[in-house]
């Protein structure tokens, strides 16, 4: 369950603690624990914004966008806030093995809703 850092510098982070691996059987190299990983995130926004993610304290991101999630052809103000959206491939980060702090800083523009972010391990994509 999620948690709000305290003492942070983002106006609010989100706090998820990160236990690697994430799901077993696909480090890289020998002897290598770091884990290449694609973030995906279930949220609702109806006015997009940025986030960024942060390892122990450190900058893991640079600010990723978030899409709105409004439906203009629904006129009924509150119902905006269920139109949920998934953002898969959001990110694609590298984790070294051990227990870590993961912070999702919201940058720009807030009331985001934040169902789930996960962890899977990176799809190969062709060159």
């Amino acid at each position: 369950m999620p948690t709000t850092a305290v003492g942070t510098s983002a106006p609010r982070a989100i706090v998820w603690p990160v236990l690697c691996p994430v799901r077993g059987g696909d480090w890289v190299e020998d002897g290598s624990w770091r884990r290449q990983r694609e973030a995906h995130l279930l949220y609702t926004s109806n006015r997009g914004g940025t986030i960024s993610l942060g390892l122990d304290g450190k900058k893991l991101t640079d600010a990723l966008e978030i899409a709105s999630t409004k439906n203009d052809a629904d006129p009924v103000a509150w119902r905006q806030w269920p139109h949920w959206n998934v953002m898969k491939g959001l990110a694609a980060v590298s984790l070294p093995k051990g227990k870590h702090i993961l912070t999702i800083h919201i940058l720009t523009n807030g009331n985001m809703n934040l169902a789930y972010f996960d962890l899977m391990p990176a799809t190969k994509r062709a060159k």
